[in-house]
């Protein structure tokens, strides 16, 4: 597929390569396209439209009527009905078969949906040729007899059978308007038949013509000219028909009287004002001049309508503003240098900004702007086209990238404020990528700048935009950005990560903070490795230490202390943290011989011989209350409640307190009271009287 300048969009495959099958007929839609295969299968695309193929690659798939079709039932024709005008939502294919019969065929889930229309008695001969109403509501069916049949895409309601007593087929069958039908035929020129069987000939020379349906009218497409061929509107009918007597023809005659100075133009449009149709005159009068596209003829209608408002101080004047608005832009773009000769109706149907779209589109954007501004509708899509058509373009010469810039800047600059976003990217799709990033520095919204930075492969200059911009958001997006192009087990990848957050302090405390966050036990090594890259060797230490207390058993446990310890070792004023992580380790070891001298490692009499997953005030405590518990058996524990005591200088005091509470707790009074006279209590012996009180 290629746009309007020629240039490659995207291609697809339609059949398989190994898929020799000729294509037999083929017909389009404004989003896809329907073919039919020599072997009855029926081959459809979807997605084709410019919107589409930004998002997706176009959908293919099959639908399969062959359940229905067979060697006793061959297919005669084919026509389609677009998703938007079909019952069912989809795309239904429309098949004539050679029974005299129509099959609607459309996809269901992962199945092909057929259903026959049972209309041989309807018809009475195969049809040879479809053609859908622009609305959708009708089809005309060309049948092997000669007779054009036109009936509801129901198929229920028969409108009209024209017998054209031809006995080939015609080459081309297409809707003119709503409600008339025109075949071509060799040799023939064209046949229009109407909705109550009228028709009439145009004689044309057959080589060369081609048809285009719209929704008001017709295109006659010639070697050498396009032609409109449309049903009369009323109003022009009103106005401008030989001898006619309606109000718009009687204002009409009465301008041009006034012009030529005659005195009975004021008679006559006051004889037209007392009969109350002076309002209805005048808009008849600017739908005429609407509907025209000879110019003198439009204003000679619109300076009827001025006539006729001038004695109509009630009217309102938008639709005669309006009107003219709209015929300045017909004018020009029916202009043979601009080749859109659009009906007023059309023009209505496809809406002023749609019409500035595909001016744009074929480059004709000094014309858009104009629209624009008579208008008044935004032109900033305008601009933006035309600034990346002209960055284009001047990349082909030997302009600099300076001088394109300053191109860009001198013509976009007069306009106020504009995204430049499209236009970067232009410039680094052809490969200009310092244009791009020139260009990308006039655009003022950061979170616009750093997803195209970010794809041009600009990473450092992306992180300090979001940097500058001070929104934490934006920061996060760029730097997880960042992140995710880091290549697994690559040293070199993950290094220049790491690098490039390391130079922005601010962006690597957010990052820490964001490790720190989603830290477990599989998701360490982020941290890890980015506070080795900073030598942060404190931070690593901690990092660690707080792992090791995550974890469930004491080998995870002993593991990670120890690899604090050996960072806290490689660190400046890391000294005191290393002593108490070595110091934890000794405890640990301490607390597992312990676990050892006990029978089992379950709680006895609700005391906790875990002594692994406990502190040393928790150690402590548990080895008091096994004494308490049994003396006689856990002799030897006072030896290693000593021994811990001594290890980690935990004072007399603190012993004496905790006994004291533990003694009290477990309502052991005699222990309590030898213990009390044993020796000189160092914490007095007002601890003792308040635990016997409790």
């Amino acid at each position: 597929m290629y746009d309007l300048q020629g240039r490659f969009v995207t291609d697809f495959q339609l059949l398989d390569m190994t898929d020799s099958t000729p294509i037999l007929e083929c017909h389009f839609w404004g989003n896809g396209a329907a073919a039919m295969t020599a072997n009855t299968v029926i081959k459809v695309v979807e997605g084709l439209s410019a919107t589409d193929l930004v998002l997706h690659r176009p959908r293919i798939y099959a639908l399969d009527p062959r359940q229905k079709i067979g060697k006793d039932r061959n297919y005669t024709s084919m026509a389609i009905i677009p998703p938007l005008l079909s019952r069912s939502g989809l795309l239904e294919v429309l098949l004539g078969t050679s029974d005299q019969s129509v099959l609607v065929v459309h996809e269901a889930g992962n199945e092909t949906l057929v259903e026959d229309q049972l209309l041989q008695k309807k018809l009475g001969a195969p049809i040879t040729k479809f053609a859908l109403a622009p609305d959708g509501r009708f089809v005309a069916c060309y049948k092997k007899d000669g007779v054009l049949t036109v009936m509801s895409t129901s198929f229920t309601s028969k409108v009209i059978d024209f017998d054209t007593k031809s006995a080939s087929r015609p080459i081309t069958i297409e809707w003119c308007g709503k409600d008339a039908v025109i075949m071509q035929w060799r040799n023939t020129g064209l046949v229009m038949v109407g909705p109550f069987g009228d028709w009439i000939n145009f004689p044309y020379d057959s080589s060369g013509i081609h048809i285009v349906p719209e929704p008001d009218c017709c295109r006659i497409i010639t070697s050498t000219s396009c032609e409109i061929l449309q049903l009369v509107p009323a109003a022009t009918v009103a106005a401008l028909e030989i001898g006619s007597t309606e109000p718009a023809a009687l204002i009409l005659d009465a301008m041009e009287a006034f012009e030529e100075g005659d005195p009975k133009s004021d008679e006559n449009i006051r004889t037209i004002a007392s009969t109350n149709q002076l309002n209805e005159a005048v808009q008849s009068c600017i739908q005429a001049a609407a509907s025209e596209f000879f110019s003198p003829q439009q204003q000679r209608l619109l300076k009827a309508a001025s006539y006729g408002k001038a004695f109509c101080p009630d009217l309102d004047p938008t639709e005669f503003v309006e009107t003219a608005k709209k015929l300045r832009v017909l004018n020009e773009i029916r202009h043979a240098s601009i080749g859109i000769p659009l009906t007023v109706q059309q023009y209505n149907r496809l809406t002023p900004e749609v019409l500035v779209g595909r001016l744009t589109t074929r480059n004709q954007h000094l014309l858009a702007l104009k629209i624009c501004e008579l208008l008044r509708l935004k032109n900033e899509r305008v601009l933006i086209h035309w600034a990346c058509e002209k960055v284009k373009r001047m990349a082909l010469t030997t302009s600099t990238d300076e001088e394109i810039n300053q191109t860009i800047k001198n013509q976009l600059g007069k306009f106020g404020r504009i995204s430049y976003l499209a236009v970067a990217e232009a410039a680094y799709g052809i490969g200009r990528r310092r244009l791009a990033t020139i260009i990308l520095d006039r655009e003022q919204q950061p979170d616009d700048q750093i997803p195209l930075l970010l794809k041009m492969n600009e990473e450092e200059l992306a992180l300090q935009k979001a940097i500058n911009s001070e929104d934490t958001d934006l920061i996060y997006y760029t730097l997880i950005s960042l992140e995710s192009r880091v290549i697994p087990g690559n040293k070199s990848s993950q290094d220049n990560f790491y690098r490039i957050v390391h130079n922005h302090p601010e962006a690597a405390n957010l990052l820490k903070i964001y490790y720190r966050n989603k830290i477990s036990s599989q998701d360490r090594m982020p941290l890890h490795n980015l506070l080795l890259y900073s030598k942060n060797y404190m931070e690593a230490g901690n990092a660690a230490v707080t792992q090791a207390f995550q974890q469930m058993s004491s080998a995870g446990k002993t593991q990670f202390l120890k690899e604090s310890s050996t960072l806290y070792t490689q660190g400046k004023d890391t000294s005191f943290m290393r002593i108490l992580v070595d110091e934890q380790l000794d405890l640990i070891d301490l607390q597992k011989q312990l676990e050892k001298r006990v029978d089992h490692v379950e709680q006895i009499n609700g005391i906790n011989t875990e002594f692994t997953t406990q502190t040393l005030h928790g150690t402590l405590t548990s080895l008091i209350e096994l004494m308490v518990y049994d003396e006689a058996q856990y002799r030897w524990v006072d030896a290693e409640l000593q021994k811990l005591v001594k290890k980690f200088k935990v004072s007399e005091k603190t012993i004496y307190y905790m006994k004291v509470e533990i003694y009290g707790k477990n309502r052991k009074w005699g222990q309590l009271s030898k213990f009390a006279s044993e020796r000189k209590s160092p914490i007095g012996y007002r601890p003792f009287a308040l635990v016997a009180i409790k």
